[in-house]
């Protein structure tokens, strides 16, 4: 027997037994004569089910099976509580029982790839779920956990797609989150003119940190195409909304350095850094725009940050000769000499 069969026999023992044990002495008796055992069974699973309590139904479920071992209904709501309860194999199995007798029924389908995707089959869980999708399934957020699915299996094209389905059959409330999701990944394939306008729309959400996300991201393609000023424009926008990209701020930050904006750069450095601490180019590169704006002080203490993180390498030393130089120098601006000081 194959591995896999193997983990379905058992998993289908399991079952049996929790059944088998039932039927001992562990059986409620009725609670009045006229009542028949099967009725009372039914009576409870509806009341637990109300109750919402996944191991009461699941118990339950399995009283009603006695009477009933191959009603679908009974092995669906056995199946669901299972995934409730985490127990991705047991479903898996009864599900798949329920897909081999039902295989039009999209419903089932979509049970079946979710507890697939519980268990980590992401593969064949995509088969399942996109199975149930054609066969007309509308359940809520379906097409949007395929997407994300195909986004953890890396498959980013066609994770928009099934965004794009998504945003067909989401409310209004909805919509700003996976628009959001949509543009990040056709900015991460490369395809920032169709993200531009999305993001457009959404820098203008109501809701702050949608904001923040989508000025992050149009940050991130005005970097990408040379536009500095534009970028760090669109990153101090979403770092007032709490949304920060360390590596990108630093990018940034480096860039307005060689153009000569220390201010600019020393708020793009200093934002990076809060996610980046680690980063000794970027730290040596704040230490100079502190210089170069005539802060001393800032110089230092960022210097002082340096050494504490990495020690006095060459770097440091290189950096406290500099602090050393400007410091000795300061006396000679604006005008005038050493000498005349």
């Amino acid at each position: 027997m194959s591995r896999g069969g193997e983990r379905v026999g058992m998993a289908w023992l399991g079952i049996a037994a929790t059944i088998l044990v039932m039927c001992g002495t562990g059986r409620s008796r009725p609670d009045s004569p006229e009542e028949p055992t099967s009725d009372l069974r039914m009576r409870r699973l509806r009341e637990v089910r109300e109750g919402g309590d996944p191991g009461a139904i699941h118990r339950a479920a399995s009283e009603a099976l006695l009477d009933e071992p191959a009603s679908v209904p009974l092995l669906t709501i056995l199946g669901d509580a299972a995934l409730e309860l985490g127990r991705a194999e047991e479903a898996e199995v009864i599900y798949r029982r329920l897909v081999d007798e039902r295989p039009e029924d999209g419903a089932l389908s979509v049970r079946l790839g979710r507890a697939l995707a519980l268990s980590g089959s992401t593969k064949e869980a995509l088969v399942h779920l996109e199975a149930g999708l054609l066969l007309g399934d509308a359940s809520p957020g379906l097409a949007r956990t395929i997407a994300e699915l195909w986004v953890a299996e890396g498959d980013l094209e066609r994770a928009i797609r099934f965004y794009d389905l998504a945003l067909e059959g989401e409310d209004i409330a909805g919509r700003e989150g996976l628009s959001l999701r949509r543009a990040q990944l056709l900015v991460l394939v490369g395809d920032g003119p169709a993200a531009r306008g999305e993001l457009e729309a959404l820098a203008l959400s109501e809701r702050a940190e949608i904001r923040g996300e989508a000025c992050l991201l149009l940050g991130r393609l005005e970097a990408g195409e040379g536009r500095i000023a534009e970028a760090e424009e669109r990153l101090s926008a979403a770092a007032e909304l709490g949304v920060t990209d360390g590596e990108l701020d630093v990018y940034l930050g480096v860039a307005l350095f060689r153009t000569g904006d220390w201010k600019g750069a020393g708020e793009a450095l200093g934002r990076g850094l809060l996610t980046r601490p680690d980063d000794g180019p970027a730290r040596r590169a704040l230490v100079l725009c502190h210089l170069e704006a005539d802060e001393p002080e800032r110089a230092l203490d960022e210097l002082l940050r340096y050494v504490e993180i990495h020690g006095l390498d060459a770097t440091a030393r290189e950096l406290v000769t500099e602090v050393v130089r400007r410091e000795v120098a300061g006396p000679m601006h604006p005008g005038g000499s050493a000498e005349e000081e």
